[in-house]
């Protein structure tokens, strides 16, 4: 099955993700430092969500946990 994420890495921040539910491996949330944007000196922290998906690799999404398994099941 097939579902619809947004994505939470900041070159592609917003854009629709489709992942495909039959390959996730892990799914797990946690927060990640980002470098600073738009002028700033501020790192600032990123709460997403991990998608693990070999050999694709992990993709970071917006959604919470709780949103992600709830499409999943």
């Amino acid at each position: 099955m097939l579902v619809k994420l947004t994505n939470a890495l900041p070159a592609h921040k917003g854009q629709a993700i489709l992942i495909n539910t039959d390959k996730i491996v892990s799914v797990y949330a946690g927060a990640i430092p980002r470098e600073p944007q738009d002028g700033d000196n501020v790192t600032y922290i990123d709460n997403v969500t991990f998608i693990h998906i070999p050999p694709h690799g992990t993709w970071e999404v917006s959604e919470s946990l709780e949103e992600v398994l709830a499409l999943i099941k």
